[in-house]
This record gives C-alpha cells, structure tokens and sequence, in this order.
C-alpha cells in the first residue's frame, strides 16, 4: 500500500512539473548540424552546415532550405552567420557577405577581407571585427573597426590583444574567462561592451561618435575551486577540447568578469552572467538605455533565441537522433 502511494505520488509530481526547456513544440527532420537559431518577423532560420532552414513561426512548419557548399555565388565554404533584416538576409561567411530574400533567394554578394569578421551594415557604412598583427612587437589584435561601403577602415573603436599561436604543438596556458571585448549592432547604433572596465558598455552612432555608456554596479564573485573543477571536467568530457588537455595548461582568474557575453534581442540587451559555481545561465535584461527589465536562469548548453516574451530551444533528442524545437514564455 505504502509502495503503491510512494509510486502514484511520484507520478502526480512528474506530471505537474514543467517539462525541461519548456514544452515541445515541433521535430525538425531537415536539421542535421545545426550553427544557429534565430527567430524574427514571423519566420525561424537554422543554419546547419552548408544549408540554412526557414520554418514557419506561426505553426513551426518546414517552408524551405537553401545554399549549397562550395565558393561559387550564393554558396558556402565555411560556416554562416545569418543576421535577418526586414527586406533581406545578410549571410556572412569567410571572405565574402551574401544577401538573401526574406525567401532564401540568392541577390548578390561581395567580397571582403579574410580577415573582417561579421560585418554589419550601420547606415552608409559597415561595423565589424578585424584581425591583425604588429610586425614590430608580433604581437596580434583583434579590433572593432568601423568601415565605409567598400569595406575600408575608418575609426578603430575598441581593440584586444589575441593570442597567436604559431606552432600548434607548442604547449601554452589558456586564460579561461579572460576579460573581453563584444560589440552589437542594433538600429544604426554600435553597442561595445568591455568586462576589462567592469559591467560597461559603450554606445555608438553611424559615425562612431559615442553616444552614451551603460555602467552597473555589480558584486564581484571569487572563482571557487568547485567551479574550477566542474569546468576543467567539461572540457576532458567534450570530444572538441579533450585534446586540449595535454597541449595546454589553464588558469583561472580570481573573481569572475561581470558577464560572459550580451546580445540585443528583440530591442532588449540580453547579457549572459556567471553563476556561483557553475554556468548555470543566469542572465538580466535591460533596455537599451541599460535600465534593468528582467533578472532569471535560462538552459545555456543548448541552443537558443529569445523573441518578445519567448525563449526557443534547438535541442538533440538522444533517443530518436531528432532535432526539436521547444518553446517556453522567458
């Protein structure tokens, strides 16, 4: 009798719990190896390898997939970063930028430097990373470069120092969190936030003239040697860093950077924060002025968009080897 309670309890409790990363909305055959997941203006994009998906938003339908591998007009060599705009897709991929429809018709392309990184447009000009190297010191950087129409450097807004590595079997040490440098684009103002400076990030116009900064106040958490281990783990457990292992040696800092990374969604800044003793994906939001709109916890070891009130999750169901879409309200 005892036993016959425990079960129907336990049962009772697995039905009225939420299910993980929220409910299940579709299964996507078409994904094999999926990149990214963004969601905008009615439609869903996953890139996967050589190819890109459009799926409906309104039921999660299939309505196409295009591109193709190879380095002809309208194809891919490497992976993509797509970023959706209201009349077109811009697709960036290494050494070129393709404009798709909103339909996944190819438009045209042009070609950049290898070493720009994601240009974005920003009014008449473009935003993006470039790599390079000081043939003086050797030393290599990586800056945040603001470019007119044809892809030439105009104002430097921010720069790092890279490591560059020129004998890959040369063991070195690894910063792990070190402090970064990350930039958005959203309607024709540059967002370039700098964890060197603490919870800061600077705003910029079309010209590159600063706007305006958001600076919070945030309390420092020490880096635990709990947390040192279970991420030492992740890395020996993940079949694309396991090697790294005997090539590398890792330091940790001693208080963890005031966020990992941010991202403007749906005209809110989402920023990524570190969690106490492991990435448990903690997060805020804050309007675009730096206000504070929302603090929680999201899935981070999946991958994942917020749209409005909505986080979508692309994640591997381990027992069929199927793709499946899960929607849950943020």
């Amino acid at each position: 009798m005892k036993l016959t309670l425990f079960i129907s309890l336990a049962l009772a409790i697995l039905c009225i719990s939420p299910p993980l990363y929220g409910k299940k909305a579709a299964v996507w055959e078409e994904v094999m190896k999926p990149g990214e997941l963004v969601v905008d203006n009615g439609q869903i994009f996953v890139t996967d390898e050589k190819v890109i998906h459009i799926y409906s938003l309104k039921d999660f339908k299939w309505m196409k997939t295009f591109g193709k591998e190879g380095e002809g007009p309208g194809e891919f060599k490497f992976s993509q970063k797509l970023t959706p705009y209201p009349e077109y897709l811009l697709i960036y991929t290494v050494g070129k930028l393709m404009y798709f429809s909103r339909q996944g018709e190819f438009l045209r392309e042009r070609r950049t430097d290898i070493a720009i990184i994601n240009p974005l447009p920003v009014a008449d000009k473009f935003f993006g990373s470039k790599l390079h190297m000081d043939r003086e010191t050797g030393k290599g950087f990586g800056s945040y470069v603001l470019m007119d129409d044809s892809f030439n450097p105009l104002k430097v807004l921010a720069s790092q120092e890279r490591v560059i590595q020129r004998n890959v079997q040369e063991k070195r040490t690894v910063k792990l969190m070190s402090f970064v440098i990350i930039a958005d684009v959203y309607q024709d103002k540059i967002f370039i936030g700098d964890t060197s400076r603490g919870f800061h990030i600077d705003v910029f116009n079309a010209e590159g003239k600063k706007l305006y900064e958001i600076s919070r106040k945030y309390q420092k958490q020490r880096v635990t040697d709990k947390y040192k281990s279970w991420r030492l783990q992740k890395i020996r457990e993940n079949p694309g860093t396991q090697r790294l292992m005997s090539m590398r040696t890792f330091e940790f800092p001693e208080y963890f950077p005031a966020f990992r990374y941010f991202k403007i969604m749906s005209g809110r800044i989402f920023v990524s924060l570190y969690g106490k003793e492991s990435d448990n994906g903690d997060f805020m939001l804050l309007d675009l002025k730096g206000n504070l709109l929302d603090t929680g916890s999201i899935k981070p070891d999946v991958l994942f968009t917020i749209q409005k009130n909505r986080v979508y999750y692309l994640i591997e169901n381990e027992e069929t080897e199927e793709w499946e879409l899960h929607v849950e309200a943020l």
